[in-house]
């Protein structure tokens, strides 16, 4: 609403419930409105476009990726892992590519790139903070990893398909995460 939080009313419609693993979860929903006092007082404004001094969408990437680089940098040091962060462009234009030069790749990437996924989550919170405004991508990767995991997951996901037409039975495969899932959606979509 474009004012201070003592200038505003709100009102819990429905609390927010974790769920349990994630199933179950509701956001939480309120209702805000001006208090009279600071409709009253504040003039119209237009709506807020961007004027000169605001930085451009390439400019917001590139100080984004920035930060990143810079947060990334903090975080490998705290873990006492010496290496280097090479801030690179996306396959996207609102992609940013941090890719980690170290010895000790594996451990950055952890079990099924759960330690790689838990760096990017870090970087892309503390970096990409912009006040609700949906920013560049942060993409976090080592030694290719990323790529290399997708054609892993679209081989598994084109050989249980063929498996699964052949036999005529469903196929499971072990609990995957939403990016992994993505992955194997994507590939299969046509099939």
């Amino acid at each position: 609403l474009a004012v201070e939080r003592d200038k505003i009313t709100v009102d819990i419609l429905a609390e927010g419930k974790k769920g349990i693993l994630g199933f179950g979860a509701q956001k939480a929903r309120i209702r805000a409105a001006l208090r009279k006092s600071a409709v009253e007082l504040q003039p119209s404004k237009p709506v807020a476009s961007r004027t000169n001094n605001q930085p451009a969408p390439s400019a917001e990437a590139a100080e984004t990726g920035r930060k990143a680089k810079a947060v990334l940098g903090e975080i490998l040091g705290l873990m006492g892992i010496a290496s280097e962060v090479e801030l690179k462009t996306g396959d996207k234009p609102d992609e940013i590519v941090l890719e980690i030069r170290a010895d000790t790749s594996g451990l950055l990437i952890g079990r099924k790139g759960q330690t790689l996924e838990a760096l990017q989550y870090l970087v892309t919170r503390i970096a990409g903070e912009r006040g609700g405004i949906e920013g560049p991508h942060i993409i976090v990767d080592i030694e290719n990893y990323r790529e290399r995991r997708r054609r892993s997951l679209e081989d598994m996901a084109l050989r249980l398909g063929e498996k699964a037409k052949r036999q005529r039975k469903t196929v499971t495969v072990d609990a995957l995460s939403a990016a992994d899932r993505r992955i194997i959606h994507a590939a299969l979509q046509d099939d």
